[in-house]
């Protein structure tokens, strides 16, 4: 069977994203989303694969809860500078 491509859905509560496809799925399920590293590594495939430009089309803006599999990110726009992205805690 082929790979199901990337897609991008609003979540059903409304608040955040669902990204389903074949690839992307598998790729995240062998994935500790709670590792730093893993999810540096994780966002070079996103990019690779054209997710973050689906959700960036689809609206959605940093801080935005994104859905995976088993795993929940937060959208990071590429355009938003490091330092300001992280959010420095007072």
């Amino acid at each position: 069977p082929a790979a199901e491509p990337p897609q991008v859905k609003r979540h059903p509560s409304g608040e955040g994203w669902v990204v389903t496809g074949t690839e992307v799925e598998s790729l995240v399920a062998r994935f500790d989303a709670s590792n730093r590293d893993a999810v540096s590594y994780l966002q070079g495939h996103f990019r690779a694969l054209g997710i973050d430009k689906l959700l960036k089309r689809a609206g959605a803006k940093t801080g935005d809860e994104v859905h995976i599999g088993e795993a929940t990110f937060d959208y990071l726009a590429e355009d938003v500078p490091v330092s300001e992205a992280e959010g420095e805690e007072s």
